[in-house]
């Protein structure tokens, strides 16, 4: 080891610029050298980690990955937020403009509610709100599934993927030959899947989960001039449709830990229609 630190402390090609001297400071940071790592190699290496890098509010926890991905954000909003530029092309006037859109907060404290019961109403209201106004006769969850998959595709998550409630169609160009691949992909939740399969070893999560929904629902229900009656009836109805979730959730692979490389087939649209028996169209 003597050696080897020798050699290195002799050798002039050691990178000194700011960004290595950087890179070195925070490999450092972290390390608490007051360890021995034959005993503790983990705090030897990461013990001062909590010391600069602590889990901001509302997060799980801070990584490196966290930390660049803060910075990154950081970095986005000062360019978004920097309007007027001449030499901006038309794709970063639009991004632009779509920013300070979102960042107009008097704006969405005034329509956000409002175009948010647009929505609900549209697709045959939500009965969490007022069971009087939603007719169980009425719902058609084909016609709801049709519709939001138009709201998500107007919102242009992805240039190729429509979201969906229960999937998700993307189209994918070919790699050889013309065309393009339709794929279906597994839907998208609102908690991970790892919380989803296992909802006992996270019951505080469900219980944080339900008190987020109720206050949505709240108000919503406040600003439409909605009485609630029975808090605890809605607590129930709020734990039915999370326990819909599960058991939708059930039925969905954690890519996060099964590959779906060996799930994958290529099928035509006849087939698709074979196998499915009838595809229907709206």
């Amino acid at each position: 080891d003597q050696e080897l630190q020798n050699n290195t402390l002799a050798d002039n090609n050691v990178c000194t610029t700011s960004t290595c001297q950087n890179l070195a400071s925070n490999i450092l940071q972290p390390m608490d050298l007051s360890v021995d790592p034959c005993q503790n190699f983990y705090t030897y290496a990461c013990g001062k980690w909590p010391d600069f890098n602590e889990v901001r509010p509302g997060t799980a926890r801070r990584t490196q990955f966290t930390n660049v991905a803060e910075l990154l954000s950081t970095r986005f909003q000062d360019i978004l937020s920097h309007t007027g530029n001449a030499q901006d092309n038309k794709h970063e006037k639009a991004a632009k403009a779509f920013y300070k859109n979102c960042m107009d907060t008097a704006k969405l404290n005034t329509d956000g509610l409002e175009s948010l019961r647009s929505i609900l109403n549209k697709n045959g209201g939500w009965p969490l709100l007022s069971s009087k106004t939603w007719s169980a006769h009425k719902f058609k969850l084909s016609g709801v599934i049709y519709r939001t998959r138009g709201i998500f595709a107007k919102a242009k998550l992805h240039p190729y993927m429509s979201e969906g409630l229960f999937f998700a169609l993307s189209s994918v160009p070919a790699k050889r030959g013309r065309g393009k691949y339709l794929v279906l992909r597994q839907p998208t939740f609102f908690l991970p899947l790892m919380y989803l399969h296992d909802k006992d070893a996270h019951a505080k999560i469900f219980e944080a989960y339900e008190s987020y929904v109720l206050k949505v629902v709240l108000e919503l229900k406040s600003s439409s001039n909605l009485t609630t009656s029975n808090i605890e009836a809605l607590k129930s109805k709020i734990q039915d449709m999370i326990s819909f979730e599960v058991d939708l959730a059930a039925h969905v692979l954690d890519t996060n830990i099964f590959s779906l490389t060996h799930t994958q087939e290529l099928i035509t649209v006849r087939q698709l229609q074979t196998f499915f028996k009838q595809v229907q169209t709206f």
